[in-house]
């Protein structure tokens, strides 16, 4: 029997007020569709009731901000306070915006970094607690009429990839050197800025709004750019990126001057040229991250920002906040017996961006050793399709192993994009092949009863 009606206990799943999640880039159309719910792990609910920590049951999360919710029984509701553990089951990164009991928010929090959880929990505002490996326990008041935990997180997937966010969203999904630039020439007689004192959007050398499909928030990133003698600055202000992932989190600045481009990159670990970090700002209330570049004008070969002249500046943003046209690139089927097949996984194509995508002729490629045993069936992609901004194709890819173990295969998926540059995802699968459990006839069992019953006999005698 389920161990939840063991219990007595009910699982109730709750969507409150929770936002119609999208999934899209930067462009002046905007656009937007639906994301279907793909459970990367969950969180697990204990709760502590007659000096016991009893699971109460387990709340599954995908890699946006959705709520859940789940009945406590009324004993742990009777006590004078309610402690709650959430422990995370499966997945990569995990963050919670909100937990709360009924509407009731939390008067104390454990097992958390930041020093502050209890406010990041109290209300859904983007600003989230790390929850990744991590086992956090909860304290409400006692003795309320609500019962229902409200939990708003999301889990990430274990390979969470997707190409940087490009300015200008020209050079998007280009994996080349950038092709297109900001123009930018510094002034003969300029100072130091006092950033991030200061910044102004109406200031801004560029504002672009970008939506990842990682589900990071919506949000406008920004930059500025000014210059002293010596150095060219710039600060750039990804306000979609509210999770904090130490060195996968990175931005960059490419400097084209007299034909040569350089590139230079800050992120956690990477400080040579700027440091970043994790902050609110008036832009977004939320933390997110902040990146300031100080580079000097003689890593561009010029003694002075006169001398400098004219640049042509392009930039990137990277984190676990990223943008991906092919949905999921990662996906593990588990354990299958050998000899069947799994239920098939839906993969998605969409269009991303501003202008029609061609599928290639063909529009996937594959050469692992197993790729027959991730059979793929084609949904509505095909060869040559055109897809229009926001719309997408499907196919499907399922696992059936010959043989017990674990083996993995790789798809690449191609497009065209406006300009007729190709461009390419790969979607990366895994499986484990697992033997039948043997089966007996009645007949069977009474006979390895019987054997078993004389092999202990002569054990029995032997030890005699």
């Amino acid at each position: 029997m389920d161990r939840r009606r063991a219990a007595g206990l009910v699982v109730v799943l709750i969507a409150v007020g929770a936002a119609v999640p999208v999934a899209a880039t930067s462009s002046a159309l905007r656009p937007t569709f639906m994301t279907p719910f793909d459970p990367q792990g969950a969180f697990e609910v204990q709760v502590f009731v007659d000096g016991l920590w009893q699971r109460v049951g387990e709340l599954p999360c995908d890699r946006y901000v959705r709520e859940r919710g789940v009945r406590l029984p009324a004993a742990a509701l009777a006590a004078s306070q309610v402690r709650v553990r959430l422990v995370q089951h499966g997945g990569g990164a995990a963050q919670i915006d909100r937990v709360v009991l009924g509407e009731v928010p939390a008067t104390r929090i454990a097992g958390a970094a930041e020093p502050d959880a209890v406010a990041l929990v109290a209300r859904r505002d983007n600003d989230v607690l790390d929850a990744f490996g991590r086992t956090i326990e909860v304290t409400f008041p006692g003795r309320t009429r609500d019962g229902v935990l409200r939990l708003a997180a999301r889990v990430e997937p274990r390979v969470n990839e997707g190409s940087p966010f490009a300015f200008p969203p020209a050079n998007q999904f280009d994996p080349a050197a950038p092709t297109v630039f900001y123009d930018y020439r510094p002034a003969a007689t300029g100072r130091a800025p006092s950033w991030p004192d200061g910044l102004d959007p109406a200031n801004a050398l560029f504002a672009e709004r970008c939506r990842p499909t990682t589900g990071h928030p919506d949000g406008v990133t920004y930059g500025w750019v000014a210059n002293d003698r010596d150095t060219l600055y710039a600060e750039v202000e990804f306000t979609s990126d509210n999770t904090r992932d130490g060195d996968k989190d990175w931005s960059s600045v490419a400097v084209l001057r007299n034909g040569e481009l350089k590139e230079f990159r800050v992120a956690e670990d990477r400080t040579r040229w700027g440091r970043p970090s994790f902050i609110r700002t008036d832009r977004a209330g939320y933390r997110h991250k902040l990146y300031a570049f100080a580079i000097p004008f003689a890593e561009l070969g010029a003694r002075s920002a006169k001398e400098a002249g004219a640049l042509k500046l392009a930039f990137t943003a990277y984190g676990t906040a990223a943008i991906t046209w092919l949905s999921p690139l990662y996906h593990d089927f588990g354990g299958v017996e050998v000899g069947t097949t799994s239920s098939p996984l839906t993969v998605t194509v969409t269009n991303v961006f501003a202008s029609d995508i061609m599928l290639d002729t063909p529009y996937f490629t594959r050469s692992g050793p197993y790729s027959s045993q991730f059979p793929l069936t084609a949904g509505t992609c095909a060869d040559g399709l055109i897809v229009h901004p926001s719309q997408t194709c499907t196919f499907q890819v399922a696992f059936a192993p010959s043989a017990a173990g674990e083996i993995g295969d790789s798809i690449v998926v191609a497009v065209l994009n406006s300009s007729e540059a190709r461009l390419t995802q790969t979607l990366l699968l895994n499986g484990t092949g697992v033997l039948p459990i043997p089966t007996f006839t009645p007949v069977g069992l009474a006979a390895l009863a019987l054997l078993l019953s004389g092999a202990g006999y002569f054990i029995l005698r032997r030890r005699i």
